[in-house]
This record gives structure tokens, C-alpha cells and sequence, in this order.
């Protein structure tokens, strides 16, 4: 368990190995570089769009009372 006093530093060297491997992985080096194939973009963005659709829906099903109405 992580303790309320450590510092970005210390967190930041705690997930090291974990941002390593995001960094390394396949999908991002060929978005970042360039060679990820038009096809798997494509996925990405489609699933990100229903995706942010979703969660713009479950959020706005619930509006805090107003006390001006």
C-alpha cells in the first residue's frame, strides 16, 4: 500500500517497469513512430469514439440538484 507522504518522485520510480512496458508496447511505438498499419488506428479510434460516447451518457444520466430552478 502506497502511504499518503511519498513523493511524485518516489511514485514515479514505483511504476517505473509498468510505464516501461506501456512505452515499449507495439500499439504505442507505431503510433508514435508512424508504422502502425492505417487498420489498427482505425479500431483505436472507432473504440475510443463509442467509448467516450458511453461514458458522456453514464455521466450526464444523474444532474446534481439545482437550487435556482
Amino acid at each position: 500500500m502506497l502511504r499518503a507522504t511519498m513523493s511524485t518522485g518516489a511514485l514515479w520510480q514505483a511504476i517505473e517497469p509498468i510505464y516501461a512496458a506501456i512505452l515499449t508496447h507495439p500499439f504505442v511505438r507505431g503510433l508514435t513512430d508512424g508504422s502502425l498499419p492505417r487498420e489498427a488506428f482505425r479500431f483505436y479510434a472507432v473504440q475510443d469514439a463509442l467509448y467516450l460516447r458511453d461514458f458522456a451518457r453514464s455521466t450526464s444520466t444523474r444532474r446534481a440538484p439545482s437550487r435556482w430552478r
